[in-house]
């Protein structure tokens, strides 16, 4: 475990960078928000896809959006930013971002529905997003670091309450072209019928996993 606060003290925005010499690794950063003493929640963020000249990321919740970008690379870049929802192309009230070089730069993007961002540049950057939703509780906040294509077949674990019955949510597949198979996998292993879905490179597909019924993992083929 790695405290970022100690290593980058009084930095207001940080990125990490985490490699290895030999082996595969992963990471994830941990949040603990406080109020002094008394604990108001923990997030944990998931590693973001390497860093291209395009990043996409899905977000499964409509919110206020916190989008950030960080440039591993040793020259200063303005990325250019986009979205779709699931009604197609959503305007953003910024239209791009500066990020300095070696740094990460973040931009409020006000209420966005649930859908994708898309982040280009001229170099490689990569990008994550955060959404936070005012409850009865509190606010509650969820990260959504950007993805890696999909390939040949990918599985995604669906959340489960305590008991291990279904939770709510969407499944988000982010505007682009061709088809995926989506097949719903049982808490036995068994799968069911596949549903084909056609991507539109116009808006994003927002699917709410109620609709799958009692499975407890996707199969997505491409």
């Amino acid at each position: 475990t790695v405290v970022l606060g100690a290593l980058a003290e009084g930095v207001p925005v940080v990125g990490a960078e985490v490699t290895a010499e030999d082996g595969r690794i992963t990471a994830a950063l941990q949040h603990i928000r406080r109020d002094g003493l008394d604990p108001r929640g923990i997030e944990y963020a998931a590693p973001e896809a390497p860093a291209s000249t395009r990043a996409v990321v899905p977000v499964g919740t409509g919110g206020a959006v916190r989008l950030r970008v960080t440039n591993p690379t040793g020259s200063a870049v303005t990325a250019r930013l986009g979205a779709h929802s699931a009604d197609g192309p959503e305007a953003l009230p910024a239209g791009s971002v500066a990020i300095p070089a070696h740094g990460t730069a973040e931009v409020d993007l006000g209420d966005v529905s649930a859908g994708d961002l898309i982040v280009e540049a001229d170099t490689e950057i990569s990008a994550t997003a955060s959404v936070t939703v005012d409850t009865d509780e509190g606010q509650d906040v969820a990260h959504y670091p950007g993805v890696a294509e999909l390939g040949d077949t990918q599985l995604v674990a669906l959340p489960t309450d305590e008991r291990g019955g279904p939770l709510g949510g969407d499944l988000v597949l982010a505007a682009g072209e061709g088809s995926v198979d989506v097949v719903p996998v049982g808490a036995d292993g068994q799968r069911g019928d596949a549903r084909t879905l056609d991507l539109d490179p116009e808006r994003a597909l927002v699917l709410g996993l109620a609709d799958f019924g009692d499975a407890r993992a996707l199969e997505l083929r491409s």
